[in-house]
C-alpha cells in the first residue's frame, strides 16, 4: 500500500512541473495503452487546437523526453506514429513539421 501511495506522489508531482510550462496533460505510466500513443494523442489534439500550426515545427524529441519523462525511443515512436497518419512529415536538418490539411491528398 505505501508504495501505491509512494508512486501516487511521484505522478502528482511529475503533473506539477507540466503545469510550468503551462499546460497540464493527463499520461497513464500504469495503464494498457503504451505511452507513444498516449504522447502521440496529446500531440495530435494539440494540432487540432492550433498549438502547432500547419507548416511549423512540434517541439523536438528531446523536448518531447523532458516535458512527458520519457527515454528518446518512446518520443521517437510517437513522432513516427503522428507521421504515419500523415499528421507531421520530417524535413531532414530542419525537423517535423505539422502537414498541412488536405496537403497528401492534393497531390495525386
Amino acid at each position: 500500500m505505501a508504495s501505491v501511495q509512494y508512486l501516487s506522489s511521484v505522478v502528482s508531482s511529475h503533473h506539477m512541473s507540466e503545469a510550468a510550462y503551462g499546460r497540464i496533460v493527463s499520461i497513464d505510466f500504469d495503464g494498457p495503452e503504451p505511452l507513444y500513443e498516449q504522447i502521440a494523442a496529446v500531440l495530435a489534439a494539440r494540432i487540432a487546437q492550433g498549438t502547432y500550426p500547419p507548416r511549423r515545427r512540434i517541439p523536438s524529441e528531446a523536448a518531447i523526453c523532458e516535458e512527458f519523462d520519457v527515454s528518446r525511443p518512446t518520443a521517437r515512436s510517437a513522432v513516427a506514429l503522428l507521421a504515419d497518419r500523415g499528421l507531421v512529415h520530417t524535413v531532414r536538418g530542419k525537423g517535423t513539421f505539422v502537414t498541412e490539411q488536405g496537403a497528401e491528398d492534393g497531390a495525386g
